[in-house]
């Protein structure tokens, strides 16, 4: 599936409910619906927040920051001008178990990216520092639940591959 969003769709649509409500057609994918749902949910919201609304995920670290981080998204979103998500999704069988399967899912935004390679060795030698911040964990909730997470060009695309079995519950 290819889902391709402007301007005017990123500031109509919900592009996670329409994701979701795909993904959930698949009978095989039931059982690990909100690991996939959270996958999801960090890839449009790092594309839209941070990518194009270029939003300043530490704000969120304290309950007033939350309070102005989504009320500036909200500004932001309703004075966008210029901007797109690209979204690929393929879901395919897992030939060694017929209840698994194997989710590829690539993102891509019209941002500036971002220094991905820093965040990925905070993920490799992470400090106490980060590991207390409220904001800036979805990379890491996104690196375990995935196989793999690759960024590419500028940090302005990203594809994971989830995988998942019978054995892995």
């Amino acid at each position: 599936m290819h889902l391709d969003l402007d301007v005017e769709a990123l500031k109509q649509l919900d592009p996670l409910s329409i994701l979701n409500k795909i993904i959930s057609i698949f009978p095989k994918i039931e059982t690990k619906r909100s690991e996939v749902y959270t996958i999801l949910a960090e890839l449009c919201s790092n594309a839209l927040d941070h990518g194009i609304l270029r939003l300043d995920s530490s704000l969120k670290n304290s309950i007033s920051g939350m309070t102005i981080y989504y009320e500036e998204r909200a500004k932001k979103l309703a004075a966008l001008k210029e901007g797109f998500i690209h979204i690929d999704i393929e879901l395919k069988g897992n030939e060694r178990d017929p209840l698994g399967g194997v989710l590829s899912i690539t993102v891509e935004d019209s941002g500036p990216g971002f220094h991905y390679q820093k965040k990925v060795q905070e993920l490799k030698h992470p400090n106490e520092a980060s590991l207390r911040k409220l904001s800036g964990r979805g990379v890491s909730l996104m690196s375990s639940l995935c196989q793999s997470i690759e960024y590419q060009g500028r940090g302005n695309k990203v594809s994971i591959i989830y995988v998942w079995n019978t054995q892995n519950k």
